[in-house]
C-alpha cells in the first residue's frame, strides 16, 4: 500500500512549524508530510506495534522493548532556549545518514510525520511539541532515536 498524506497547512499542530520564534521556512515545511490517519495506523502497525497505540504503552510484546537503547543526550535545555545546533550535532554524530534519507517521526498510531533526515536534524525542536517518547525511524536504516519525556534522547538499533 502506498502512503497517503495530509497537508501540513491543515494539520492541527501546524503552529509548531510556523511560530515566529521557531519558524520552519516554507521550503522546509514542504518536506514535512503528515501521514493520513489511515496511513499512520498502517505504518504504526507495520513498524512500531501491532497492539499498542502510543509509545508510552509499548511493552514486552513489542520489538522496541528488546532494544538496548543508549542514552546519548538531554534535549530540554536546548529546546527551551531554541538552540538547535548541539542536538543536531549529537544526532548526526550517531549515524551517517544522507540528508535525503526519509525518516518518520512517530508520536502514536495516528500522528506520524515523514520528512528527511536533513530537515529533521535542522528543525528537531519543532517536532518535540509532544514529548511522550516519540520515535524517529527510517524504513531504510536499522538505527533509531527516541526522545524521552524526562529530557533524554536514546539511540538504538533494530534487528
Amino acid at each position: 500500500m502506498s502512503i497517503e498524506y495530509t497537508q501540513l497547512k491543515n494539520h492541527p499542530d501546524l503552529e509548531y512549524f510556523t511560530d515566529q520564534d521557531i519558524l520552519v521556512p516554507e521550503e522546509y515545511r514542504e518536506k514535512i508530510r503528515p501521514l493520513s490517519k489511515n496511513s499512520a495506523e498502517i505504518f504504526w502497525k507495520n513498524n512500531i506495534s501491532s497492539h499498542n497505540k502510543h509509545t508510552m504503552l509499548l511493552n514486552e510484546k513489542d520489538w522496541f522493548n528488546e532494544l538496548n537503547l543508549k542514552e546519548i543526550a538531554h534535549w530540554q535545555e536546548d529546546w527551551n532556549s531554541n538552540n538547535y545546533s548541539r542536538i543536531t550535532n549529537v544526532l548526526r554524530n550517531h549515524v551517517s545518514w544522507e540528508e535525503d534519507t526519509i525518516v518518520y517521526f512517530c508520536w502514536n498510531n495516528f500522528n506520524i510525520m515523514e520528512t528527511t533526515w536533513g530537515v529533521f536534524t535542522k528543525y528537531w525542536i519543532n517536532f518535540l511539541f509532544d514529548d511522550e517518547a516519540p520515535i524517529l525511524i527510517s524504513k531504510e536504516k536499522n538505527e533509531l532515536f527516541t526522545f524521552g519525556p524526562s529530557d533524554n534522547i536514546y539511540f538504538g538499533c533494530k534487528g
